[in-house]
């Protein structure tokens, strides 16, 4: 727009040049609203185009074989903890709005610590990043099973549950899903539920071995 409106101002009238420029300042201030409008209304998206640049490359369907997927990189079993697969059974297989819903419950359970370098670089945090909203997935019954696992996580901090994953031989993490529930079961040597939580009876035995 400012070219075209120097080559209008070079050819046209006094007149004609202060309209073009009107024109020009016009459109600037437009743009400049345009720009700012959605850093305010749609900040957790931004705020995960930062991350996913950060992480991916913003490639949200990038699966490099290196055991994490998607534009925010999730491994297979955060994605599962974080109510993933109501939508695809891996992360880049699902769309760009249903791995942030993901990312939005793995952010509740975990914090930013999630995404330990990134999110620094991306100033992402649990407001911006719309983890009090809900998100979609809260309507799911995946996300109830999410919700058990958040408490569950926040009654054992992420360094006792990456023990407690080494201690009985699963993917170290810092996340409680259903592998680290299978394992300690069968560690334990408990019934096993099913689940993707700790009930609060094996919670106790699970800090028991940490």
């Amino acid at each position: 727009m400012r070219t075209v409106a120097k080559h209008s101002a070079a050819r046209k009238s006094t007149l004609l040049t202060r309209m073009a420029g009107a024109a020009v300042v016009g459109g600037v201030a437009l743009a400049g609203g345009v720009a700012a409008a959605p850093s305010a209304s749609a900040a957790p998206s931004d705020v995960w185009d930062r991350v996913a640049a950060c992480e991916s490359g913003g490639n949200w369907k990038i699966s490099t074989g290196n055991g994490y997927h998607g534009g925010l990189q999730f491994s297979a079993s955060s994605w599962r903890a974080a109510g993933g697969t109501r939508y695809a059974s891996m992360p880049h297989k699902a769309s760009k709005s249903q791995q942030i819903a993901a990312a939005k419950n793995l952010l509740r359970m975990q914090g930013p610590g999630a995404w330990p370098v990134c999110s620094k670089k991306a100033g992402l945090n649990r407001s911006n990043g719309g983890s009090a909203s809900g998100g979609s997935v809260s309507a799911s019954r995946g996300s109830e099973r999410v919700s058990h696992s958040s408490r569950s996580s926040r009654v054992m901090a992420a360094s006792q549950v990456r023990a407690l994953q080494r201690k009985v031989g699963a993917r170290v993490d810092g996340i409680i899903g259903p592998e680290t529930v299978r394992k300690t079961e069968s560690y334990l040597g408990l019934k096993r539920s099913g689940l993707s939580f700790f009930s609060s009876a094996k919670l106790a035995k699970a800090k028991a071995l940490v």
